[in-house]
Formats: C-alpha cells, structure tokens, sequence
C-alpha cells in the first residue's frame, strides 16, 4: 500500500526530531491536500483537521477539535478500515500515521485517504481472474486437445525432411532398425529401394540451387503419390531418397518401375525452364543370412551402383555374386577393351568438336571483330588453367568450352552484334540471353555436360553482379571463371565496332583493376603470369 514520494502531505512533513514545518506552511500544506489531515496529541485528542478530513466525515472542523480520534492507526505504519458511509454503503479508508518529533509527547498527524475505488477495482480484477481461471478449468479438454495437436506437430517437425516433406535421415533409419529386427524374429518380407538422382550436380550448376530445390520436392511428390500409407518413404540424403516396403522382391520391383516411369515421363519445370530427370534405381529384398540393417542398406547401395555403372536412369536388384567363375574371366582382355572403348570415345569426341569448330567460325564470322575470338578465349583459358594447376581433363572441358562459350550468339540478330553505338535496354536483354540459348545448343550431347555450367556462367561476375544467375565468388564454376577472363581480354585486345581495340598491357591493366569486382582474383594473376611468359 505504499506511495511515491509526494503524494501526501507526510512528505513534507519534517519527521527527523525536528518537528514540523513552519506553520504557515503547514496550514497550507494540510489544507490543500486531497487526503484526510488530522494533528491529533499522545491521548488521541484531535488538535486540527483539515478540509479533506471534514469531507470524509462529513463534519466540521470543531466536530473533531478536542475530542478523540475516531479511527484506528499505527505509528510509522498504514492501516485499512472498513467505514459505514452515508446511505449504508461502505468506505475503505487507507489511514497512515507519524510523529512529528522523536520525543515520547510528541503530536502525531494521521493521513486519511479514502481508496474505495481503488478496492472495488482490485475486487473487479480479482472476480475477472476468477472468471478467467474458472473459464480456464472449464475449457481444459480443449486447452488438452490443443497441446496434444502441438506436440503432434512437433514431433512430426523432427522426423521430417524440411524440403521434401518426407521422412529424413534419422527416423528413416530408426524406422529400417525396427522392421528389420521385426522380420528377422518373427519372419514376413521386406525390401528396400534406394533412389538417386542421375546427374543432379549438373542440374544444380546448370540451373541454380532452387531450381534442385523444386527436383527434389517434385520427385519426392511422386514417390509418396505412388506409395501406400504403409511404405516409409524417407530422404536418405543429397539426392538419395530410400523406401522401405513389406512385399516380396517381384512387387517391390513393380513399385520401382513405377516410381522410375513416373520421373522418366515427368517434365520439371519453373519460369523459362524445362527439365528432363531421370533416376537410378538399386532394390534389395531381406535375407536371412543378414545379420545386421547396415547390411541390408549395403546390398541396395550396390545395385544402386550397378545401376549408374551400366548406364545410369535403370533399376539394378542385388544378386548375391558367385565366386565360382572368376578363374575363366580374362581380366587382361577385359582391361584392354576398357581401353580400347575409352580410346574409341575420345576420338569420338575429338571428331564432334572438329565439326562443332565449323559451326563456332560461323557464328564468329557473323561479326567482322569476333572473327577467331572463341579459338583465342579457348587457347587463353586453356593457358590459364594450365597455370592454376588443373587436372588435365579439366583443362579439355574448358578448352571445349571456351570453344562453344557463344555458340548462343547464333540466335541474336546482326543488327544488334554488329550495332556501332550503346544497346538499348531491350538489345542488351536479347544479348545476354546468348549463355542460356548456348546450353540450349548442347545441353542433349551427352559428352558434352560437363562444358554446360561453364558455357552458362561465363557472364558472371565475381561481384555477383552478371548474368544469368547473378552467382558471386565461387559460387560460379572455376572453368566459367577462367573463361570470363579469357573472354574479356580478348574482346578487348581485337576491338568491337563500338569500342577500339586495346594494346595487351592496357587489356592486363583492366584485367588488374577488375580482379575481385568483375574477375576472380586468382585467375587474373595466373592470366598475368601467362601473359609474361609469353
């Protein structure tokens, strides 16, 4: 029941031994204030009151004066009475007490504050509370029923694939322990199927990570769509999804095919984009001979990898291989054929891309400045990567790259590659779809898709700021990056209807002054040191 400093009159008052204030001031004090006033001696005789104090009790100063205090009060302390009040209804008075001196005689002032209201706002409070607790107890099925629904979620939050909406990792392997051991005891079938994604990296580099995002939710989609209640379907990881399935090998076959042709004739697409996937299937059907579910996963793993090896977007099943005709395999003739295969598909390929060169003039020869440009930018970039110390094999799908790298500028019109003066806003759109319409060109030659991220890309800048993608840093592949570079320097040191041509050491300085902001800053220095040497 306490009060700040100042909201009563006993703040003023001098209550330190030294009695009371001046008694002008204290007149003046006592008879403004809001609150009751009454100076009363040691026998309860009332020496003054106030106006507020003749309010309360509806008398006049002389019906106090010299008679007793009617109230009850504790020195230094606050009491609260319950007083009758005209008309029979009650008044709660709040009555504080203190000496005006340390000495035993000393006068006593009393304050009086009628806080009736502020009681029946506190009862008000208090029935509100208790019509909201009894509400409360009355709703507790309801408030149950809700906690049960939000612990429901929340378990379901835990053993779910946040993008897929199917099962993930943790509880798909728990669920696998169960069945396992289930059927190991007490007998029945089960079989597991492992899915992966063929090519899905290539999807990613090619299209974006979102755009892999909406793959593997839409592949995901079709597996629950063509499973029953009782499959556990789960995302084993990447874009590896696992289904674990209580029916014999020849079912759990037929449920693959499905599932395989459901992909196969599915088109993923989003925006401009427009993608055909397809997968690689490994099945595995129980054994008792298995002693463990990490073998069990092991034997659908292995079929999933013969899948790929033969070929990739087939179903492979787990047959247990037999030892017995290992003797009469010639590994060395074998190995030899291997070889000769791998031989025959180089030149294969070396044979595409003589042909691919014709077609490369004749989009260079389309402007009269670009005429040998992609043979330059595949010869620079093929330097460059030389220097950064690449892979051989990866220096050759650069250097295809760098040769297809505008193949797409087959498509853009001669009046705007031969334009003299700045493109218009429209111009520059049509210009820079040239990357996309390339992968377009490409993008069903097989042995060429692993030149498609780099013959997309090959307008990004390392501030984030090209196109298409807007990729940033490494983000953007290495290949790409080299490319941009050789793409820029030579576009620059051959000169374009719109812009004269520049001398080498002027091209490196501008090389010098995009690294980090239009060029990856160690491609530019390895570009540099290749410039040197040369």
């Amino acid at each position: 029941m306490g009060e700040t400093p100042g909201d009563s009159f006993l703040t003023e008052i001098d209550l330190n031994g030294h009695g009371l204030c001046a008694p002008s001031r204290f007149h003046d004090l006592v008879s403004s204030n809001a609150d009751g006033a009454v100076l009363i001696n040691r026998k309860n005789i009332v020496l003054f009151a106030n106006p507020a104090a003749e309010r309360l009790f509806e008398k006049s100063p002389e019906g106090f004066l010299g008679k007793p205090f009617p109230l009850q009060f504790v020195v230094n302390g606050t009491v609260e009475q319950t007083l009758p009040a005209v008309g029979g209804e009650a008044a709660v008075m709040e009555i504080r007490a203190a000496a005006t001196s340390q000495s035993d005689d000393a006068d006593i002032v009393v304050s009086i504050r009628d806080i009736t209201a502020r009681k029946k706002a506190e009862e008000k409070q208090l029935e509100a509370a208790l019509s909201d607790l009894k509400f409360a107890l009355a709703s507790e099925k309801v408030l149950l029923d809700e906690l049960d629904k939000k612990n429901k979620e929340l378990i379901e939050l835990s053993i779910t694939d946040g993008l897929t909406g199917l099962y993930n990792h943790r509880f798909i392997q728990e669920r696998f322990e169960f069945e396992f051991k289930r059927t190991k005891r007490y007998g029945g079938h089960l079989a597991c199927m492992m899915i992966d994604i063929d090519h899905f990296k290539s999807i990613n580099d090619t299209y974006g990570h979102q755009f892999g995002d909406l793959v593997l939710r839409e592949i995901a989609g079709i597996i629950q769509s063509r499973s029953r209640e009782v499959d556990i379907c789960g995302r084993y990881g990447g874009e590896e999804f696992m289904i674990i399935t209580n029916v014999i090998l020849e079912y759990a076959m037929t449920f693959a095919t499905k599932i395989h042709a459901a992909i196969d004739q599915h088109r993923f697409m989003a925006d401009d984009k427009s993608v055909h996937v397809t997968v690689s299937i490994g099945l595995a059907d129980f054994r008792e001979d298995l002693k463990t579910r990490h073998e069990f996963i092991e034997h659908a793993d292995q079929a999933l990898y013969r899948a790929k090896e033969d070929g990739r977007n087939l179903i492979r099943i787990w047959k247990e291989q037999s030892g017995a005709d290992e003797p009469s395999i010639d590994h060395i003739s074998v190995q030899e054929l291997k070889t000769k295969f791998v031989s025959l598909s180089q030149q294969v390929r070396a044979s595409y891309m003589e042909y691919t060169n014709a077609l490369v003039k004749a989009v260079d020869a389309k402007d009269p400045f670009t005429r040998e440009h992609s043979q330059n930018v595949s010869r620079y970039a093929v330097a460059i990567a030389r220097e950064l110390a690449l892979a051989e094999k990866d220096c050759e799908i650069i250097k295809y790259a760098g040769l297809l790298h505008d193949i797409g500028k087959i498509s853009i019109p001669s009046e705007i590659l031969l334009k003299t003066g700045p493109l218009t806003p429209d111009e520059y759109k049509i210009l820079q779809k040239h990357p996309m319409v390339g992968v377009t060109i490409v993008k069903d030659i097989k042995f060429l898709e692993k030149e498609i991220p780099i013959i997309l890309h090959h307008h990004e800048r390392f501030d984030g700021k090209g196109y298409p993608q807007g990729l940033m840093g490494r983000e953007i592949p290495v290949g790409a990056r080299i490319v941009a570079a050789a793409d820029a320097f030579d576009a620059m040191t051959s000169g374009r209807g719109y812009k004269a041509k520049l001398a080498a050491e002027e091209a490196t300085e501008e090389l010098k002054q995009g690294s980090g902001s239009q060029f990856a800053p160690e491609v530019v220095e390895a570009f540099i040191r290749v410039l040197e040497k040369k």
